[in-house]
């Protein structure tokens, strides 16, 4: 039987440990994190908790008062978590129930996607990199591309240093200086809630490369269930230039190879972008959005 559960009706712990335990568990799906990103959320729950998929919402800027089901920020996968392989059966009335409340938009992980007829016209693959930790150091940088190398080449030369340990405040203030893509007011008020609150947690941490005292390339990044998650970058002009990032991402990976299976760089649909994931040797891993 799957209920559909308002906020106020879940059973918190119950939801933690379903997605703590599940076989595809992804840190964006806890409570404590769906708080912070979504403007407020539901559930689907199978029977007492054996399967979950959390619904959440965003308020519109025509209405702010008009909640709709919608991917929030720093949030790449949601979909349905269990600690069992989801029937074909059970998995069409998961997605029966999600469709009878007419989402907006929703970005399934990548391990349930059975595609049923009445959804699949309104599915898309999205592109995630993935980079396997398990081997050593020097194999994975082996496999770096040339160009890659000559990056991190470049920034070492360059006297680029890269520390960890960056003050919030000092990732935020890059990131408005940035080259990279803008973001908003209201979503970089929730990375600044998110941030401190995976850091608290002990889940997260800052790196930054400078350029002998100033900053010019910084990276948030999770550390969760063996899996590396690169969250978010800032990178100037100057990063651009010296290979700031290359230099960063590479101290990282060797850095944290030996605690980690996964690199996951979160993808991304911009060929540049993929192409400098790419460039690292990781494997391109799909998932798929719902968009009405």
């Amino acid at each position: 039987m799957i209920q559909y559960l308002k906020n106020n009706e879940i059973d918190i712990e119950k939801y933690d440990n379903c997605i703590k335990s599940s076989l595809n568990s992804r840190i964006y799906a806890f409570s404590w994190y769906l708080n912070i990103v979504a403007d407020n959320w539901d559930v689907l729950v199978l029977n007492d908790y054996e399967a979950v998929m959390p619904l959440p919402f965003l308020k519109r800027k025509r209405n702010f008062f008009l909640n709709k089901i919608d991917q929030p920020p720093f949030c790449q996968q949601l979909g349905i978590f269990s600690n069992f392989e989801i029937y074909k059966e059970q998995f069409e009335f998961f997605i029966l129930s999600f469709l009878n409340m007419k989402p907006r938009s929703y970005n399934f992980n990548a391990f349930n996607f059975d595609t049923i007829d009445v959804i699949k016209n309104k599915i898309n693959g999205k592109i995630n990199f993935e980079l396997s930790l398990i081997d050593t150091y020097d194999f994975i940088k082996e496999n770096y591309s040339k160009n890659l190398k000559r990056n991190i080449s470049k920034a070492k030369k360059s006297d680029l240093k890269v520390i960890k340990g960056v003050s919030l405040q000092n990732l935020i203030s890059l990131k408005k200086v940035s080259v990279n893509h803008k973001i908003s007011i209201r979503n970089l008020n929730k990375l600044e809630k998110l941030i401190l609150e995976l850091t608290s947690r002990n889940l997260g941490f800052i790196y930054g490369t400078y350029l002998k005292e100033e900053l010019v390339s910084a990276s948030f990044l999770i550390n969760y269930n063996k899996r590396l998650i690169h969250l978010f970058s800032a990178n100037t002009e100057k990063g651009k230039i010296y290979g700031g990032i290359s230099l960063l991402f590479d101290t990282i990976i060797q850095e944290h190879i030996t605690e980690n299976e996964i690199f996951d760089f979160e993808g991304s649909m911009i060929p540049g972008v993929a192409k400098f994931f790419r460039s690292f040797g990781a494997k391109q891993i799909n998932y798929f959005s719902f968009k009405n």
